[in-house]
């Protein structure tokens, strides 16, 4: 026969182990309200089910320094960007090399991608026009290429960058009604921008997410964190600015 004390014991190992399936469930649940309650930073309706890149995955190293940015995203929302992403990489590191990271960019990033996808690669051709510069020493006509994009490409990019690191931030989407201003900044005009600031005694707080590749600048409005102003800069010549009202 078993003892008393063996059934007591046995009893208390049964009690614990049902308190342990208990928590454990309870766990689980509550994870997947979370998961469920959780709003897409771009469309702002719950159960996302995916996460989104701030900016796309594609123009970072495949083994980056930093910890890059992501958030919450409907798979369908966030496969809607897939073509911009990969022509807005290709278009973007194209122009930036004549840097370091821009170079080892485009060997690694853009030139290997098309083993995977050559349409990319006749994508990005096909936008290569003749342009004619005039040197400005000499006055002799130069001809070069350049690629001729549709500006929506980069204002619905930029437009999306705010809209992620405003969630990124505020841990909640901007509002849909929200109007996003986009504008990218020539160099010549950023250097003086920048040299205002210094003038100014304005020391802005840049966010390096990847040394040399994305940096980022957030000011919000102390009144209505909704109004806002931010500046991108990728690989140190493209840079593009988000006015949000």
């Amino acid at each position: 026969m078993i003892s008393n004390d063996k059934v007591e014991i046995v009893n208390i190992i049964f009690s614990k182990l049902l308190i342990v399936i208990y928590l454990t469930l309870k766990l689980m649940h509550n994870k997947g309200n979370k998961k469920e309650n959780r709003l897409c930073y771009f469309c702002g309706k719950p159960n996302s089910d995916s996460k989104d890149h701030i900016p796309p995955r594609g123009i970072f190293p495949k083994k980056p320094q930093g910890q890059l940015i992501t958030v919450p995203a409907h798979k369908s929302c966030n496969e809607s960007f897939h073509k911009d992403d990969e022509l807005f990489r290709n278009v973007i590191i194209s122009g930036c090399n004549n840097t370091e990271k821009g170079i080892k960019a485009w060997d690694e990033q853009v030139v290997d991608s098309w083993r995977k996808n050559p349409g990319a690669k006749k994508a990005l051709r096909d936008l290569v026009i003749p342009i004619f510069i005039k040197d400005t020493t000499t006055g002799i006509i130069i001809p070069k290429r350049a690629v001729a994009i549709e500006l929506e490409l980069f204002e619905r990019q930029v437009k999306r960058w705010a809209r992620g690191l405003y969630y990124h931030r505020f841990k909640e989407p901007l509002c849909q009604e929200s109007k996003i201003v986009v504008e990218r900044l020539p160099p010549e005009i950023f250097i003086k921008f920048l040299n205002n600031l210094k003038q100014n005694k304005i020391n802005p707080k840049w966010i390096h997410i990847e040394p040399n590749v994305f940096s980022y600048f957030y000011a919000t409005s102390y009144e209505d964190k909704k109004v806002g102003y931010i500046i991108f800069v990728l690989f140190n010549t493209e840079v593009y600015t988000a006015s949000i009202n």
